[in-house]
């Protein structure tokens, strides 16, 4: 039986393999202005003790900078709500972020050292915990699920980027988790006093400040599954094991992704924490 171009398009359309080529396109037709290529499509990973694996949607690399970002494409309906509480205008500015790096020891042709590390980068954003997902369910999962499957495959991609690494002569390298989205982000921001704790809802005279954000940090405790190194150093310093727990997933609306790649900047200032060598 002849299938109907209609019925193609209409189960391409139902799947995300479409946007996560346009995405693809766009970078490298962005190329010239951002400075960074696609490296892998739909790249394998498995963490090293083979309990868990998946795919990447997309791996892009800038080609001057040491910059890794590690992207998954997500197309979805409606749009995503950051829950912020008010701060003032700086809190939109938020500069820092969690990222995975390697220091690299060019003299002796090894990764020195490699971790998660608190970096000062631009460009700025509001950074955010508690994102309200529309219409959640086993295709649209939670955006915590995502976060962490997506920084796990971060750190397996770059634990095993070494040779890549090493070939370059670059000092460091860093990576990126970032979800790449067509849907609007939308940030909403309010004082914790509106919020009545008997109904946990907002007051009807709640003074909430909306308005649409490029790209966001989303910042939680997102770490593996299994206790990483960060968290064993940690786990005896109830002050520290939060925020060694704590990693940065950038969500990018898809019309800003050159914004963000092009802009994309880590100051110096920042160190690795662990102090282990890779094992």
């Amino acid at each position: 039986m002849k299938t109907e171009p209609s019925d193609i398009v209409d189960a391409t359309n139902r799947s995300g393999f479409p946007f996560q080529m346009a995405v693809a396109d766009l970078v490298r037709r962005t190329s010239n202005h951002t400075r960074c290529s696609v490296l892998f499509a739909e790249h394998s990973w498995t963490d090293s003790a083979g309990q868990y694996s998946g795919f990447i949607d997309l791996v892009v690399a800038n080609d001057v900078k040491p910059y890794v970002f590690v992207i998954e494409c997500k197309r979805h309906a409606g749009a995503w709500a950051f829950l912020k509480a008010a701060e003032g205008r700086s809190a939109r500015g938020r500069r820092h972020a969690k990222l995975f790096a390697h220091d690299v020891d060019h003299m002796k042709g090894r990764i020195r050292q490699s971790g998660w590390v608190d970096a000062p980068l631009e460009p700025a954003s509001i950074e955010s915990s508690f994102c309200v997902v529309y219409r959640q369910d086993k295709d649209n999962p939670m955006l915590e699920r995502l976060g962490a499957e997506l920084v796990q495959a971060t750190e397996c991609l770059a634990r095993e980027d070494n040779f890549r690494v090493l070939a370059t002569n670059q000092s460091e390298c860093l990576y990126a988790p970032v979800i790449v989205t067509n849907v609007k982000l939308m940030v909403a921001e309010f004082s914790p006093e509106d919020i009545d704790v008997e109904t946990g809802k907002l007051k009807d005279a709640a003074n909430v400040n909306e308005y649409e954000a490029p790209f966001v940090r989303f910042r939680k405790q997102l770490s593996f599954l299994r206790p990483d190194d960060d968290r064993k150093i940690f786990e005896n310093d109830l002050y520290r094991l939060d925020y060694a727990k704590e990693r940065t997933v950038f969500i990018v609306q898809a019309k800003h992704l050159q914004d963000f790649l092009g802009r994309f900047e880590v100051d110096g200032g920042w160190q690795i924490s662990m102090r282990q060598p890779i094992p």
